[in-house]
């Protein structure tokens, strides 16, 4: 339910290069970190798990979590009565105000 709603709001046109980099990793990462979280025996429950469930479902957790954390650094630029202008950020000198001591 939270994956169907999540991609009805995704516009495959407003992909940026952070999720494209983020969709072509994952996959291999997820299989690499399967196979190593194999060979823990802490995590042996990780072998009952498919790779066709693992897999998947990490990319998905990751794209969701770049597009998440995208939204909140950068603020909600998909609606447009949210836009705020952008903050003053002018370069600011710092002085050195310590006094100085002749001998």
């Amino acid at each position: 339910m939270v994956f169907i709603k999540f991609m009805k709001k995704v516009s495959f046109s407003k992909l940026d290069d952070s999720s494209l980099i983020t969709g072509l990793v994952t996959p291999p990462a997820a299989m690499a970190a399967k196979r190593a979280g194999e060979k823990v025996p802490q995590l042996n429950v990780i072998k009952a798990i498919p790779d066709v469930i693992f897999v998947p479902a990490a990319t998905v957790l990751a794209l969701i979590s770049v597009k998440l954390s995208r939204r909140i650094l950068l603020g909600d630029t998909a609606s447009e009565g949210n836009q705020h202008p952008p903050p003053d950020r002018s370069p600011t000198i710092l002085m050195d105000c310590t006094p100085e001591m002749s001998l």
